[in-house]
């Protein structure tokens, strides 16, 4: 089941005694949006002819081939890891790798930039065997119980039009009760693994965005959508009728055609990975089960867009959000490595990453996560004539992401001389000595 977002608008309108002078007539407006995402982060976007732009953080060199050995001797030396190898050496920005022939090794190449959580070992090891040993992408999901789909099905579909304001709360406690929780599935990395819990606490981040518990500057949560739409249709006197459920998924994924790579002899650099979120609208089967429909929600498609252009900043202020792109990238670089087989060019055994280490900072994984739901209620007053109108709102949103990476030659863009040889040349030759953990370029 892929993550989706349900949404529910509908206007009622209850006329009140009239009074001396006015007839008031309350509209209970009623949207409900469940965001059940369960979706795939995949990977996507102009290759750049010139070396990134560098920020003031200085580039570190880290060899793969003494990560392992330093890695090895400490656990054999009473189990517990140095920082600088626990946290590759302060890397939490991963941008290529050079091919090392002369040492046997790979280095990785990368920056630590502040304000951003770290990367460990542990992530690398995981992204590692995913990518040498698992016949799945990374991928995450929180999928509704079938049950619980029917449930609301059954409470909108017997739902009456007209209703009071107190009508319509409790028409809410019912449907957030049965909203149920959420099951959180997980493939292609180990369950408890960090990485997993990363993909998974970036989803339900971005579903209470979505359900207006929380603000994310340049983005408009559902919620406040539904609550603008129902104001408008009420403003010209619409009526939507009977609640209907319509329902959407959001995923996060990298943007068509990402990652790009630029490469020269022995180096390979990641010239473009931007995380961005899409969406499709979903359908529910006779038995619950929520499939793709296609087609896209117009409010489903601008949270979206707006969420997507709004990433790469909320990642300096969200940590979990700069988690899932370091994850990205490094998922990203190590497809490529494989791709264009730097160990074997390089003679670099890899046998320490794809079975002797086994991770450090597992903790347990839920088998669900609490179902999210939220309302705002708003009043708006309108005259016609010598009728005065009051509307108040009801929108509810209840909410569910995965991970797809391709690599090909098309992502690839050749580039011999120029920056890449020179990097290639620094990292190489600024290493102090054959068994150098890490090194900065100068």
């Amino acid at each position: 089941m892929k993550s989706g977002a349900n949404r529910l608008s509908g206007i009622r309108g209850l006329l009140h005694p009239k009074e001396k002078w006015l007839q008031l007539l309350l509209i209970s407006l009623f949207g409900v949006a469940f965001l059940w995402d369960c979706g795939r982060l995949v990977i996507g976007s102009v290759m750049s002819t010139r070396p990134p732009a560098c920020d003031d953080v200085e580039q570190i060199c880290l060899s793969l081939k003494i990560l392992a050995r330093e890695a090895e001797a400490d656990l054999r030396s009473g189990g517990l890891l140095r920082e600088e190898v626990e946290t590759l050496a302060g890397i939490n920005w991963v941008e290529g790798f050079v091919v090392d022939g002369r040492n046997r090794d790979v280095i990785l190449i990368g920056r630590s930039r502040p304000n951003r959580p770290p990367l460990y070992l542990d992530d690398l090891v995981v992204n590692m065997q995913n990518v040498w040993e698992s016949s799945e992408y990374p991928y995450c999901s929180l999928d509704p119980r079938p049950e619980d789909v029917l449930k609301v099905n059954r409470i909108l579909s017997g739902s009456s039009e007209t209703r009071t304001s107190a009508e319509m709360h409790r028409l809410f406690t019912e449907l957030e009760e049965s909203v149920g929780p959420q099951q959180v599935v997980v493939g292609g990395v180990p369950r408890d693994s960090r990485h997993a819990h990363v993909m998974i606490d970036a989803d339900y981040e971005m579903k209470k965005v979505s359900q207006d518990h929380v603000e994310l500057s340049g983005v408009t949560s559902c919620l406040d959508r539904l609550l603008e739409e129902s104001a408008n249709a009420a403003r010209k006197g619409e009526r939507t009728g009977r609640p209907r459920l319509s329902m959407s998924r959001y995923w996060f994924h990298l943007r068509r055609g990402d990652p790009k790579f630029v490469e020269g002899r022995g180096i390979v650099y990641v010239d473009r990975c931007s995380v961005v979120v899409l969406t499709e609208q979903q359908k529910a089967t006779a038995s619950g089960e929520l499939y793709d429909a296609g087609g896209l929600d117009p409010h489903a498609l601008a949270f979206a867009r707006e969420f997507s252009d709004s990433f790469n900043k909320a990642t300096t202020s969200v940590p979990v959000y700069a988690d899932l792109e370091h994850l990205y990238r490094l998922n990203a670089l190590t497809r490529a490595m494989r791709f264009r087989h730097a160990p074997r060019e390089a003679g670099l055994d890899l046998k320490f990453y794809l079975g002797g280490y086994k991770s450090r900072r597992e903790s347990p994984m839920p088998p669900n996560k609490p179902g999210l739901a939220n309302y705002k209620e708003a009043t708006e007053p309108m005259t016609r004539g010598t009728d005065t109108y009051e509307c108040t709102f009801f929108p509810m949103v209840c909410g569910g992401v995965s991970m797809d990476i391709p690599v090909h030659p098309g992502q690839f863009c050749r580039k011999l001389g120029g920056w890449p040889s020179r990097l290639h040349s620094a990292a190489v030759n600024a290493r102090p000595h054959a068994n150098s953990l890490c090194w900065t370029l100068p």
